[in-house]
């Protein structure tokens, strides 16, 4: 995952498939549940094809998975109104590392916009938190 032992994420998915899901549901205006059973074997064909092309297999970014097994120090950072990666995607992150993740929720905060939307706010936290878990 990370190769210094602790580190921050900003709008961070929780698994390839279900924001592939959420992605193409969302400009097709079928929605997450069409593309993970209809519309799936379109997406497998994109994913084969990348796989044969670029030799890289997408569903292996995985980054549920990947917090779980990990015991780097993670600051996970979210913002409410995020339409690219919706926040729920970090809060199940956090769920699956709570131990060692720390989760800060940014109201009102598009995607990346929580340095902007709480600009002190961010400098301090991530100060901060860097200061609590020593550099990276």
């Amino acid at each position: 995952m990370l190769s210094f032992p602790k580190g921050i994420c900003v709008c961070a998915v929780a698994t390839f498939r279900k924001i592939s899901y959420e992605r193409l549901g969302r400009p097709t205006h079928l929605g997450p549940i069409f593309w993970r059973t209809i519309g799936r074997p379109i997406l497998e064909v994109a994913i084969a094809y990348t796989r044969v092309r670029h030799g890289v297999y997408l569903p292996d970014a995985d980054p549920k998975a990947a917090v779980e097994k990990s015991r780097v120090s993670a600051l996970l950072i979210a913002g409410t109104i995020d339409e690219n990666i919706p926040m729920h995607h970090t809060q199940e992150l956090e769920a699956a590392c709570p131990a060692h993740c720390t989760l800060w929720i940014v109201p009102e905060a598009d995607h990346g916009g929580a340095s902007t939307v709480a600009h002190a706010e961010f400098e301090r936290r991530v100060l901060d938190w860097f200061d609590q878990h020593g550099q990276p």
